[in-house]
């Protein structure tokens, strides 16, 4: 038995994170899939306020999904849409009524009464681990790790997850969501994440070919559904802030991984303290240049803005509006993609909060660090 994943669905950065990357097959498919441009939602409403939030035009998830479906996974689309429209606004000069939140993720180590209901429901007991940055809960085959440093979970049945012998047929989609919905309410849900939305979809398939035939017969062993989360309406980018479940075709919970982590607002940014599009792109294409990078051989492929988490492994304390470039070679040209993640703001305190997170992630790799540089011009 040889087992595959079909190209239509998403591709899975690891063996169990719904989070990043996607081939660049699929991303078409999906903006054939989801077509809806900019002109059919840039009315939306304006100027939202909340507690002092000022969003202008910009996209916040319930407007986008209600334009779509709210069972529609979202995927990176409107984080794309958001830098658009954020770029619109830098140049009719309405940017500047814009008031965005600089927030403060909550210490790893203060007690969370969300991963007790986890380890009752999965009747987990602690474990002893020579690892000082894990902590770990077992029963039997089942496993529950927590990176105390970053606050990421990954729980894993090995004895079904990935070994299933799959079924020809499944429910429909609505269903793994409805029944991911509710493990997110029983066992996630309490925390000051955010809003939780729907984010991507996957099937992993069995494939099997008698002797002599050349069709292969296809059976669904196991699904995916990943959740993104926002700050202020607007999604996180990034592979932080998001959490994965793998379900079996009966809709029972497999696995899941999770980078949710509490957070409070410390800081306002208003529309004068944020970075423009054109001068993050030029940020971003200074720091290629002095890499080495050719970026003639390269075009930007994508642009996101929104609230960056990093990943599972990784020191964070702050969150902030970001900018992402995604320069990717054109066809013929053999080259990698290659992105570049920029502060979208200008205030020097809290750029600062932003380069002492980067100098301890940076010591956490045993690199030297990338310092946010204190120099920014704003282009207005």
């Amino acid at each position: 038995m040889k087992r595959y994943e079909i190209a239509s669905c998403f591709v899975i950065c690891s063996s169990i994170s719904l989070f990043g990357c996607q081939d660049e097959n699929i991303e078409q498919a999906n903006k054939q899939e989801n077509k809806i441009g900019i002109s059919a939602i840039y009315g939306g409403v304006d100027k939202i306020q909340v507690d002092g939030i000022q969003l202008g035009k910009l996209l916040i998830v319930d407007e986008w999904m209600a334009k779509r479906g709210g069972d529609v996974f979202v995927q990176d689309e409107l984080a794309a849409q958001n830098f658009a429209i954020l770029n619109q606004m830098f140049e009719d000069g309405s940017s500047k009524q814009l008031s965005l939140s600089f927030v403060q993720l909550r210490p790893t180590d203060r007690e969370d009464a969300t991963l007790q209901k986890r380890i009752k429901h999965f009747a987990l007991s602690a474990s002893e681990n020579k690892e000082l940055n894990f902590k770990e809960f077992r029963a039997g085959n089942k496993l529950l790790s927590v990176n105390a440093q970053s606050g990421a979970e990954r729980y894993v049945d090995n004895a079904q997850f990935h070994r299933g012998e799959g079924v020809d047929f499944v429910l429909e989609k609505e269903f793994y969501l409805s029944t991911a919905n509710k493990y997110l309410d029983e066992l996630f849900l309490t925390q000051k994440v955010g809003k939780v939305f729907p984010y991507k979809f996957r099937y992993y398939k069995n494939a099997v070919r008698e002797e002599g035939s050349h069709i292969a017969q296809e059976s669904t062993y196991q699904l995916a559904l990943a959740y993104n989360t926002s700050i202020d309406g607007l999604p996180v980018i990034g592979s932080g802030g998001k959490i994965a479940l793998h379900l079996s075709p009966k809709g029972e919970l497999l696995s899941y991984e999770s980078t949710l982590r509490d957070f409070d607002r410390i800081a306002l940014i208003s529309g004068s303290e944020l970075l423009s599009p054109k001068a993050a792109q030029a940020e971003a294409e200074a720091r290629f240049k002095e890499r080495g990078v050719d970026l003639s051989k390269l075009v930007l492929s994508r642009a996101e803005f929104g609230y960056l988490r990093l990943g599972r492994k990784s020191i964070q304390n702050y969150v902030a509006p970001h900018y992402v470039f995604i320069y990717s070679p054109p066809e013929g040209v053999m080259d990698k993609k290659r992105m570049e993640v920029i502060p979208a703001i200008t205030n020097p305190k809290l750029l600062q909060l932003l380069k002492e997170d980067s100098e301890k992630e940076a010591a956490r790799k045993k690199i030297a660090p990338e310092y946010l540089k204190e120099d920014i011009k704003e282009e207005r």
